[in-house]
């Protein structure tokens, strides 16, 4: 599996709510929204073993201090 590859099965994954291609040191940052922590270790496990994934970094939200509204979209709740 490619970098193309690997952006399509991001693209067919539910849970993946941004996938951006960074500059620097990473390559590309997923946002996972997902219904539990066991579900996003799920998802975490299966990109980590596709072929072409070398690294990952994993950081969990743990407040929201800035959530504007991007691209026409409602402004969603911060804690």
């Amino acid at each position: 599996m490619r970098g193309g590859d690997v952006l399509a099965a991001l693209k067919r994954t539910p849970e993946v709510a941004i996938c951006e291609i960074l500059s620097g040191d990473l390559a590309i940052m997923v946002r996972l929204e997902a219904a539990s922590l066991e579900r996003v270790r799920v998802i975490r496990e299966a990109i980590a073993q596709m072929p072409g994934v070398r690294d990952m970094v994993t950081a969990l939200t743990l407040s929201s201090v800035v959530n504007r509204p991007r691209g026409g979209q409602e402004p969603t709740a911060a804690g």
